[in-house]
C-alpha cells in the first residue's frame, strides 16, 4: 500500500509539471505574439509614417514647381508614380481659376502596402503690380509729348493674329477686360500734341504701384534677365531682358516679355520695333525708344524725375491684358505661393468624413 501510494504521488507530480510546462508554453507563445504583433504594428506604423512623409514630398515638389514654372509644368508631374527613398508618390493637380493662379494638389505617398494622402490648396499671388494704364510714368513734373499719329490706349487689346503682325494680321480687337486710363501719372503730367484714350484718358495719383514698386521689381529681376541680348524674344518663347549701356538691334526689331532699360542704358533701333508685354525704363535711360516706329501692346513704365518722353507720329502703345497675363511664368516667383488649405484626406476617411 506505501509503495502504490508513493506511485500515485509520482503520477500526480507529473501530471503537475507537465501542466505547469504547458501553462508557461501558453505564456510564451503568448508572450511571442504579443511581441510579434507590436513589431507588426510598429512597423506598420513606420510604414505609414514614411508614406506620410512621400505623400508631403509630393505636395512641397509640387509647390516648388508651381512656385518657379506655373501651372503647366505641374500638370507634367502628374498622374505618374515618383520614386523616392523607400516608396513613391502620386500627384493628381487641378486648377480651381481660370487664369491657374489657384490650385488644388493631391499627393498619395506608398510604402511598405502603407498609403497615406493628402491634399493642398496653393494660391500664386501677382507679383506684377496691377496695371493703371498703357504708359505709367513715376516721378515728379513729367512732359509726354504725343506725335500727330501716335497712340496711346488704354482699352484692353487682344494680341494681333501675327508675331510680329503684317497686313491684316495687325487688325485690332478690344479684349472684354474693363479699359484703363491711356496715361498714368503719379503727378500731375504736361500733355502735348494727340491725347490718349482711355477711361479716363490721363489720370494723375490714386495709384496702387509706385516708383519704389517698380524699381525692386526691376532689381528683383536682374538674375533672370538677359543683358543687352541679340534679341527681346518671342510669344512662343518671352523672355526678361536688360538692356545697360548702349546696345543696337539692327533690321525690323520684336520682342515679347519684360524689358528693362537701366539708368544710363539706350536701346538703339534701325528700324521697326514690335513688342509685347512689359517695358520698364528707369531714370530716363529710353524715353525716345518710341520716337520712331514703334509697337507695343501691353505696358509702357517710365520712372524718374523730370521725365521728357517723345513718341513720334507711328507710335503706337495700347493696353493688352493678354500679353500681361503671358508674363506670370517668367518671374522668379520665391515666397510668393501662398497655402490656403491643407487636409489628411486619409484621416478624415478614418474618422467617416
Amino acid at each position: 500500500m506505501k509503495t502504490d501510494r508513493l506511485g500515485n504521488e509520482r503520477g500526480a507530480t507529473i501530471v503537475l509539471a507537465l501542466l505547469v510546462l504547458l501553462i508557461l508554453s501558453l505564456l510564451g507563445v503568448s508572450a511571442l505574439s504579443i511581441s510579434l504583433t507590436e513589431v507588426k504594428i510598429v512597423r506598420n506604423q513606420e510604414a505609414a509614417a514614411q508614406a506620410f512623409f512621400l505623400a508631403e514630398a509630393g505636395i512641397q515638389r509640387a509647390a516648388g514647381v508651381f512656385n518657379r514654372q506655373g501651372f503647366g509644368a505641374v500638370q507634367s508631374l502628374a498622374n505618374q508614380e515618383h520614386s523616392l527613398g523607400p516608396g513613391s508618390y502620386r500627384l493628381l493637380v487641378a486648377s480651381l481659376t481660370p487664369d491657374q493662379r489657384r490650385i488644388r494638389i493631391t499627393s498619395t505617398g506608398r510604402c511598405l502596402g502603407a498609403s497615406r494622402q493628402l491634399q493642398a490648396e496653393f494660391s500664386r499671388a501677382m507679383v506684377l503690380p496691377p496695371p493703371e494704364g498703357a504708359v505709367h510714368v513715376f516721378g515728379a513734373a513729367p512732359t509726354i509729348r504725343l506725335g500727330d499719329g501716335a497712340v496711346i490706349d488704354g482699352r484692353d487689346h487682344a494680341l494681333p493674329v501675327g508675331f510680329p503682325c503684317t497686313g491684316d494680321d495687325c487688325l485690332l480687337t478690344l479684349a472684354s477686360g474693363p479699359p484703363l486710363a491711356g496715361l498714368y501719372s503719379s503727378d500731375s503730367a504736361t500733355l502735348a500734341g494727340a491725347e490718349p484714350v482711355g477711361d479716363p484718358a490721363a489720370r494723375a495719383g490714386g495709384g496702387d504701384s509706385s516708383a519704389e514698386t517698380w524699381r525692386s521689381l526691376a532689381a528683383g529681376l536682374t538674375r533672370e534677365a538677359a543683358v543687352n541680348p541679340a534679341d527681346l524674344g518671342s510669344r512662343s518663347q518671352p523672355k526678361i531682358a536688360r538692356i545697360t549701356g548702349e546696345h543696337t538691334l539692327s533690321g525690323a526689331t520684336a520682342g515679347a516679355g519684360i524689358l528693362i532699360i537701366d539708368q544710363g542704358g539706350r536701346l538703339q533701333l534701325t528700324d521697326d520695333f514690335h513688342y509685347e508685354g512689359l517695358i520698364i525704363v528707369l531714370d530716363g535711360a529710353g524715353e525716345d525708344l518710341f520716337a520712331g516706329n514703334g509697337t507695343l501692346f501691353g505696358s509702357l513704365v517710365l520712372v524718374g524725375e523730370n521725365i521728357e518722353a517723345d513718341f513720334g507720329r507711328q507710335s503706337q502703345l495700347r493696353y493688352s491684358s493678354q500679353a500681361l497675363a503671358s508674363l506670370d511664368d517668367l518671374l522668379p516667383a520665391t515666397g510668393n505661393n501662398r497655402l490656403t488649405n491643407w487636409c489628411d484626406l486619409t484621416y478624415l476617411t478614418e474618422l467617416g468624413l
